[in-house]
Order: structure tokens, then C-alpha cells, then sequence
């Protein structure tokens, strides 16, 4: 596990932790760029590490786990931003870390999925949505629906 910090807006460094799996070829690999959970409000990126080490492993590709800020001190959607200056920062040095920028996409569980599927929302307005082939949203932040229980 290495890490390395980024601006994600002028005077703002987040850092981003890179999980690459000894096994992997130098060039080419897929990219899972994760945001993790907390409620977008508390936890950290390295506390993830560990599972994040598990998700390279098993997905054979680099796992980036970005460390966005949180709120209430960062407003939304800063948070989002953050993630979103990850996914273009990976995708503009993507031959530097190995990665084929064709097949990279993005994760988040819980309040990270909140902040994914908010990423998402700021590279398409930015006509950038094109640089993550998916967005895997693990999260009840978006919809109440699961904690309805059908009728009998």
C-alpha cells in the first residue's frame, strides 16, 4: 500500500491510498476507485485499507481509496468534488500507475456510496462521465425502499 496526496481544489490536498497487488502486469490493469463509508460525516480512508487489500486481491486490479473530505465542515458537495478530482487525477496519470483508463470504475459503501453516486453527478456535468465505466452504489443513503417490508 502506497499513498500520495492530490489537489482537489486550489489549496485543498486529499490523499489517496493505492493498493496494487504484487501479482498484477506494470500496465494495463483495471482501476477500483472507492469511497468509503461513514455516513459522508466521520471514518477514514486507511481504516478501509485492510478489506481494500482483499478487494484488489480478489478483483486482480489497483484499488485507489480516496480519503474525500467530511462533513459538516465540508459542505456538500465538496465531499463529491473530491472524489470526482480523484477519478480525473487517476485517469489523467493512468499510465503512471499502471491502469487502463478504459476500465476503471468507481465504489462506495454507505455514505461513500452517497459520495460516488454524487461523483457521478459532477463528472457528467462536467461532460466527464465517461471516465468510470461503472458506479457500484452500496448504500441506503439514495432511498428509503429497503426499510419497507412488503405486505403480506
Amino acid at each position: 500500500i502506497t499513498d500520495f496526496e492530490i489537489e482537489a481544489e486550489p489549496g485543498v490536498m486529499i490523499k489517496i491510498y493505492m493498493i496494487r497487488p504484487k501479482s498484477l502486469p506494470e500496465e494495463n490493469n483495471a482501476a477500483y476507485i472507492y469511497a468509503h463509508g461513514g455516513g459522508a460525516i466521520m471514518l477514514e480512508a486507511k481504516s478501509e485499507n485492510p478489506g481494500m487489500v482483499v478487494t484488489a486481491l480478489n478483483l486482480q486490479c489497483i484499488v485507489f481509496n480516496v480519503d474525500y473530505r467530511l462533513g459538516p465542515e465540508a459542505k456538500a458537495p465538496k465531499g463529491q468534488c473530491d472524489f470526482a478530482a480523484a477519478v480525473r487525477h487517476i485517469s489523467q496519470n493512468a499510465t503512471k500507475y499502471g491502469v487502463d483508463k478504459n476500465q476503471m470504475c468507481m465504489a462506495g459503501i454507505s455514505g461513500g456510496g452517497w459520495i460516488c453516486f454524487g461523483a457521478g453527478n459532477q463528472l457528467a456535468k462536467t461532460g466527464e462521465a465517461h471516465l468510470v465505466k461503472a458506479n457500484f452504489v452500496h448504500t441506503g443513503m439514495l432511498s428509503d425502499e429497503t426499510a419497507h417490508l412488503p405486505e403480506d
